[in-house]
């Protein structure tokens, strides 16, 4: 109780003064004319060539804290903390705090998967599953409308049995649907829950000729971003598909609780550098460089821009991790030449830990200080507790739904991965094919 009412609060009081401080020292400087030094300057630096967009086409979400992408990157900061869960404990019979979804039904996900693998799954890996059919569902419908239309194919009376002859041409525009599920769940329940994803899919019209399924386990949010980053290097496979990824994870059970306090990684007030646990899935549909336009161009004017990652130093004082964050930060806005001025908000998954919130908003008071810090800064895992491997793709999916709603770039830092950080900008990419030309390389991937 005393970290909580008192460490807490001290703790964000002096985020508010740093930040502010940052912010008077540069307009300071910005009056008397001085300007940055030349080797720290980014626009001193040999710029990369310009990375190749992905174009995201549709995103989804469904997390604690809502399932509107929309309007979670907006009213982000005004949303409520993670309380207290009525029935999980810590090793000390204490409750926790744990951001969940309070009436999530898993019973009909249940029917349907525990005939696969011939046992009940458990309470966490029901939860995840529960919460990816929404999102999946509205991925899969959104894919199946702006695919464009195959031709038609002939059709014959067989033994009184009217048969389409034919399949779809090897041009034809497919999606490829990546499954990302969380690393501890049994291999037949993923096998289980792919063929189950496979059946929605048909369900809603996304037609099985042109679409390819893979189910994988992430043991982090860093395996996320890295295949991430892969697809915007052009390492797709095959290269000329959509790619529609999906990611959902659960923390909400006694078994979730137990391996964050036997790990010492679970939040109580005697140590406030624990995470809160949290439960979400979400998922983009992405069109890398070259591939087919959707028919409604209008929905590829988002596009993730550029990524990049660094290694997070340890042994290092909070203010130089900031600082390495911010260098990231301005290094993704310097491989796409876009002004600091631009960006109208910089999105992060950090939560209620100091270590994590401190660097967050001090490097993006660094990077775009013109920005609100208390509006425009939002913090994710604030509203959502621990993400795991989905908070990538939220971060991405909320930051899409901001950059279309202000037509402004949109910055995103992520430091949940342990040991490392990634920065990516999202904003418009009306004419990914036009305006670059077809030997440009991906964003650097910058080492500490």
């Amino acid at each position: 109780m005393f970290a909580w009412l008192l460490l807490v609060p001290l703790a964000l009081l002096a985020i508010l003064w740093t930040v502010l401080r940052l912010r008077r020292r540069a307009a300071a400087r910005a009056e008397a004319g001085d300007g940055p030094v030349a080797d720290d300057s980014p626009a001193d630096q040999p710029l990369p060539p310009p990375p190749k967009p992905l174009g995201i086409l549709a995103q989804a979400v469904n997390l604690a804290c809502g399932d509107d992408a929309a309007a979670i990157a907006t009213q982000l900061p005004g949303l409520p903390r993670p309380g207290l869960h009525p029935s999980l404990r810590d090793r000390d019979g204490l409750p926790v705090l744990a951001a969940f979804q309070k009436d999530l039904e898993t019973s009909l996900v249940e029917d349907q998967l525990s005939g696969g693998t011939g046992r009940r799954p458990i309470q966490e890996h029901l939860r995840a599953l529960a919460l990816l059919e929404p999102v999946a569902l509205g991925l899969f419908e959104a894919a199946a409308l702006q695919l464009p239309p195959l031709p038609e194919v002939e059709e014959r009376v067989v033994a009184g049995l009217r048969r389409r002859i034919g399949s779809a041409p090897d041009d034809a525009a497919s999606v490829h649907v990546l499954v990302i599920l969380p690393q501890d769940m049994p291999s037949a329940l993923r096998d289980a829950a792919g063929a189950w994803l496979r059946e929605l899919a048909a369900d809603v019209g996304l037609d099985p000729r042109r679409s390819t399924f893979e189910v994988v386990a992430a043991a982090d949010a860093g395996d996320v971003w890295q295949r991430v980053q892969g697809l915007s290097a052009g390492q797709a496979v095959p290269a000329d598909a959509w790619h529609l990824l999906l990611a959902s994870a659960s923390l909400i059970g006694e078994r979730g609780v137990q391996a964050l306090a036997a790990q010492g990684r679970l939040a109580s007030g005697s140590h406030i550098e624990g995470v809160v646990p949290g439960e979400g899935a979400a998922g983009v549909l992405l069109r890398p460089h070259g591939a087919t336009l959707p028919q409604d161009a209008e929905e590829a004017g988002v596009g993730l821009l550029a990524i990049q990652r660094q290694q997070a130093a340890g042994g290092v004082t909070p203010r130089q991790a900031a600082q390495s964050s911010a260098g990231l930060l301005e290094g993704v806005l310097a491989s796409t030449t876009t002004p600091a001025a631009d960006v109208a908000m910089v999105l992060t998954d950090a939560d209620q830990r100091p270590s994590r919130s401190v660097e967050a908003a001090v490097a993006a008071a660094n990077t775009c200080p013109e920005l609100d810090p208390a509006t425009q800064c939002p913090a994710l895992g604030n509203a959502s507790g621990c993400l795991g491997h989905v908070a990538p793709l939220a971060l991405i999916a909320l930051a899409a739904a901001a950059a279309r709603e202000a037509d402004a770039p949109v910055a995103v830092l992520s430091v949940e991965a342990v040991g490392m950080r990634h920065a990516a900008l999202l904003g418009r990419a009306d004419a990914i094919d036009e305006s670059l030309s077809s030997d440009a390389g991906p964003g650097p991937d910058v080492a500490a």
